[in-house]
């Protein structure tokens, strides 16, 4: 194999590496804010709490918020009574792997334990929705990779096309 075909296939193969290590970065990165933007949430409606006792909000186009009590069982809005897998897997931060809850949906989630109150507050988020600017994010990684796959072929196309 010729030098120029071994350099590109060496330089696609950095170049892919660091691909990845740049896609796994901004995914972090954007796990991180949806993390905190959730946790920000969750304390207004602690506060709200405070201030105006139980109640359902909701957030964004599937967001839910609801109070809790050790169990896990939901005491506002509609799905009273039913237990949420939230209250199993956190008592303060957040779930960002997504997790079925307690009316089928996947979601990711973020709670808190109230200690004076004997109950916690949650807030979920259908994960779709939560982590769809990674979709365009993995479109264009994609497209790069699809690029780079295109034109490591291609050198190598050439570079048989040369030797024989």
């Amino acid at each position: 194999m010729p030098v120029w075909a071994s350099t590109i296939l060496v330089v696609s193969v950095l170049l892919l590496a660091l691909g990845y290590w740049t896609y796994r970065a901004v995914e972090g990165s954007l796990r991180e804010l949806r993390a905190e933007s959730m946790k920000t949430l969750l304390d207004s409606q602690v506060n709200a709490l405070r201030v105006l006792g139980p109640q359902a909000a909701r957030f964004g186009q599937s967001g839910e918020t609801f109070a809790f009590d050790a169990l896990g069982t939901i005491l506002t809005g509609e799905r009273s009574g039913e237990v949420t897998p939230l209250r199993a897997s956190v008592d303060d931060g957040a779930v960002l792997e997504p997790y079925v809850n307690h009316r089928g949906a996947t979601v990711i989630g973020a709670a808190r334990w109230l200690p004076e109150y004997g109950m916690g507050v949650g807030i979920e988020m259908d994960a779709a929705e939560a982590y769809a600017p990674l979709r365009y994010l993995q479109i264009a990684f994609g497209a790069v990779f699809a690029a780079l796959a295109i034109a490591v072929f291609a050198a190598l196309w050439s570079a048989r096309s040369v030797i024989t």
